[in-house]
């Protein structure tokens, strides 16, 4: 199972599973492309990609919810319960940049089980 931006690691964990998988959930995740493509050249354009980059400042990447323009507001319609939202928001962190650059592996039998897909709010693109 992968969340948001672990959806696209999916094969290459799975190349280090020793038994047979039953199967793939993506939970509100991006979906994994051509092998070796990084998460900037999943971007929708190339533009994007580069205003992403753009953004970073002291070496780190702005959170998800900064990038995808979310306020706190929207944050509730996503995790209504306070406690829990307000735990999430605690653990949020910067990246640098260079975790957007780092290849994606897709193995050549991708996928070598059923996938299915979990949409639990708005935030993210894939339907």
């Amino acid at each position: 199972m992968g969340h948001s931006g672990a959806g696209p690691r999916l094969p290459a964990a799975r190349i280090k599973v020793v038994h047979p998988v039953a199967g793939y959930v993506f939970v509100d995740a991006g979906l994994p492309g051509p092998n070796g493509a990084s998460r900037l050249d999943l971007f929708e354009s190339r533009e994007e990609a580069e205003k992403f980059r753009g953004r970073a400042k002291d070496g780190l990447s702005p959170v998800w919810t900064e990038w995808f323009g979310l306020k706190e507001q929207d944050l509730r319609e996503i995790i209504p319960d306070g406690g829990p939202r307000e735990q999430f928001i605690a653990e949020l962190r910067p990246l640098p940049p260079t975790v957007y650059e780092e290849p994606l592996l897709v193995f050549s039998e991708w996928p070598d089980a059923p996938c299915g897909y979990l949409k639990c709010s708005q935030a993210t693109g894939q339907s």
